[in-house]
């Protein structure tokens, strides 16, 4: 990617399968699975629209008569696999902690079955950054692990009890 003399790297997806069932790993079946490129996009304006600045920049593009998301990459970052096998402990853990704790909010809000510690990266300031989108968004009105959601970021909480179902659909009508 460049812009104004800026190179970056991106992440290209072009997957795009629907199924009316899918079995997981786990035994778990779900119905109207979807594995899309189209959710990198829907959890990028969602995060946003939410006040979540932790879903990097990610926009639809068609390249070489392709569909596709292209996501900015976070550089001289490290995977949560990385950093435990690495024993890397955070500076501030209760700040790792609640950063954590918005993005299971996160994956239960967008149904985002496929967080593993392979899709979060941490950056040099021990920003999480949540990645991997692309088995979130299926059809469905259970929230996938709603036990787990213990606290959540008071400005998430203000922008989750205001903004409206128009606001939301707006957003994500052309993403999924």
């Amino acid at each position: 990617l460049e812009l104004g003399g800026v190179r970056a790297a991106g992440a290209w997806r072009t997957v795009d399968i629907s199924k009316r069932q899918e079995r997981l790993r786990d035994g778990t079946v779900i119905n109207n699975f979807r594995y899309s490129y189209r959710g990198e996009i829907a959890a990028y304006r969602l995060a946003r629209l939410l006040g979540i600045d932790a879903v990097p920049p990610v926009v639809f593009r068609r390249i070489r008569g392709e569909d596709g998301s292209l996501q900015l990459w976070i550089e001289t970052a490290m995977t949560q696999r990385q950093r435990v096998r690495r024993g890397v402990q955070p500076p501030d853990r209760i700040a790792y902690k609640q950063q954590l704790r918005t993005m299971t909010l996160f994956d239960n809000l967008i149904a985002n079955l496929d967080r593993n510690q392979g899709n979060s990266l941490i950056d040099h300031h021990w920003k999480v950054w949540f990645i991997d989108h692309t088995r979130a968004f299926f059809r469905g009105r259970k929230l996938h692990a709603p036990d787990e959601v213990v606290w959540v970021e008071r400005g998430v909480w203000r922008r989750l009890r205001e903004v409206s179902d128009g606001e939301i659909h707006a957003a994500l009508e052309d993403a999924i």
